[in-house]
């Protein structure tokens, strides 16, 4: 394992753990690698690029380190290590320890027989509990020229790049879609976001939004907000961007990532008599319930598609089957956007308290007004610390962040 980076596991994995370790037999089925998305093309890759250019593009602002400054990062060199990282894509020893743990390992192709029975292949698997953690996927949108097998990337596609494109046009300005930009950006690529909403982060608070875009730009990011995209298309090297103001936009390379949708399909899970909500995924009650005898962690489900919280998820299903009264607790999930600043958040944003119907009382610091963050960077770097509380009752709701990561260069 790449200095165990890939121990990143997913919900499914932590909730096998914790059975076996509860005396449970338990057998995971898994198609692809052991360790999910997050292990192999999510999390560890894609932070491991931030992190390799980070210190020599915060130099840039740092009088004396800038004049001293011989060079670009190199991005062989990054790419390598991020591959190494990811154990060269195999799970072998995630496996391993699948194993170690008692716990089966099956692969192939899951098929739900019915309550209590589960096919791969011509085997069925009986048991007493069905744990569902098949994750997420790309949500490609009704684009007229988006279509599989044309050469566009996805975030799998980006995490694994060997080498930069000249010009790269991101669709989609959600966390994966900044995280990338800047990573492309600062390895010199000239790139573009193009986002349907009227900010980027558009699950994020408005103000920590429009803090980022000002970063961004700043790095020669080219942002287009309330931009809805009609076409592509394809000539050689080139991808054509056409969007509906009549702006058309050009690059050697396209990055969709305008959102995930729940991995459901061609599993047999709507014969389990569970509930989906509006966008696909299943819905589950705090101890992690979907229907008799079947329970939900991850992505699949309608609470938030964070690693930590498939991880938390995967304990308490676990605690429930094995007859504790575990009960999840969703109101203050942390998130993390791992931009340069980084963008921090708990709870609430303030637009989902305002709707909620909470009347907030709010404090805000900004960071060019602190001295400490003052003494970082040439200008100062953009940050604030921001608190929502109730009015009423003096409960924090929520608490937004957007820091400078110099502390730790």
């Amino acid at each position: 394992m790449g200095r165990d980076a890939t121990r990143q596991f997913t919900g499914g994995l932590a909730c096998s753990y914790a059975l076996a370790s509860g005396g449970a037999r338990v057998v995971v089925i898994e198609r692809e690698r052991v360790g999910g998305e997050c292990a192999f093309w999510g999390c560890v890759p894609s932070k491991a690029l931030l992190r390799s250019a980070a210190p020599n593009h915060a130099s840039k602002d740092v009088p004396g380190s800038r004049e001293s400054r011989a060079g670009e990062p190199k991005f062989a060199a990054a790419a390598a290590w991020r591959t190494d990282l990811v154990s060269a894509y195999a799970d072998d020893d995630h496996a391993t320890e699948l194993r170690a743990a008692n716990v089966t390992l099956v692969r192939g192709d899951a098929r739900i027989v019915r309550s209590g029975c589960v096919a791969v292949d011509d085997r069925e698997i009986t048991c007493d509990a069905i744990v569902i953690a098949t994750g997420s996927e790309d949500r490609l949108p009704p684009i007229d020229g988006l279509v599989p097998g044309r050469p566009f990337w996805t975030s799998r596609e980006a995490s694994a790049a060997g080498e930069v494109p000249k010009r790269l046009i991101i669709l989609g300005g959600g966390p994966i879609g900044v995280e990338f930009a800047q990573i492309f950006a600062q390895y010199g690529s000239d790139v573009t976001i193009v986002e349907t909403a009227e900010h980027l982060l558009p699950t994020e608070d408005v103000a920590t939004a429009e803090l980022l875009t000002k970063q961004l730009e700043h790095d020669g990011i080219t942002i287009h907000t309330n931009a809805k995209a009609t076409s592509v298309m394809w000539s050689q090297e080139i991808v054509t961007l056409a969007l509906a103001d009549g702006t058309s936009l050009q690059a050697e390379r396209l990055l969709v990532v305008t959102g995930r949708k729940p991995r459901v399909a061609g599993f047999g899970i709507e014969t389990l008599g569970v509930t989906f909500d509006d966008d696909g995924e299943i819905t589950i009650d705090p101890t992690g319930r979907a229907a008799d005898g079947v329970y939900a962690v991850g992505d699949v489900t309608n609470v938030g598609p964070f690693t930590h919280v498939a991880k938390y998820q995967g304990r308490i299903a676990a605690a429930s089957i094995l007859g504790s009264h575990a009960h999840a607790r969703t109101d203050a999930i942390p998130r993390c956007i791992y931009t340069t600043p980084e963008v921090a958040s708990v709870g609430l944003t303030r637009e989902q308290a305002e709707k909620a119907g909470t009347i907030l009382a709010t404090a805000r610091v900004d960071f060019d007004e602190v001295t400490r963050p003052v003494l970082q960077a040439d200008p100062p770097p953009k940050g604030a610390l921001e608190l929502f509380a109730d009015a009423k009752t003096g409960a924090i709701v929520g608490k937004l962040s957007l820091e400078t990561l110099l502390d730790f260069i």
